[in-house]
């Protein structure tokens, strides 16, 4: 819904600067980058930082505030690993491939509902946790 919006917003400023030809987007092209957006108020590094504060909200439970805590006893502290590690076990989770220490289940009915998207921004921002 989001690109049909933002199409329709890139046609109507075509128009109304007098371009006589619009042709839509291909599925690699956007109308505005994610920089230009924030450029011009639409999204800040405050509200993203806000959204993967609060998707760890439900992690912290287990994982602890800075990602510091053995989840259920079982796993490693997750604060301050690698982004892509991270990424990359929380996918496993999601499409259900992944069972690290008897987790599998409990993990992947956390994650379920991520999109893609937001389990990089999860992941950047627990690897930015102190895990202490």
């Amino acid at each position: 819904m989001k690109k049909n919006c933002l199409f329709l917003i890139g046609v109507i400023v075509l128009l109304l600067n007098g371009c006589e030809k619009v042709t839509p987007l291909d599925r690699n092209q956007t109308l505005i980058d994610k920089d230009s957006f924030e450029e011009v108020g639409y999204i800040s590094s405050d509200d993203i930082e806000s959204k993967a504060k609060k998707m760890y909200e439900k992690c912290a439970g287990c994982h602890g505030k800075n990602g510091e805590k053995l989840a259920l006893g079982k796993s490693d502290p997750i604060g301050g690993k690698d982004k892509e590690v991270l990424a990359t076990l929380l996918m496993g989770y999601k499409y259900g491939g992944l069972n690290q220490y008897g987790l599998g289940g409990v993990m992947e009915a956390q994650v379920f509902n991520l999109s893609d998207d937001d389990i990089e921004l999860l992941a950047e921002y627990i690897s930015k946790l102190s895990g202490e």
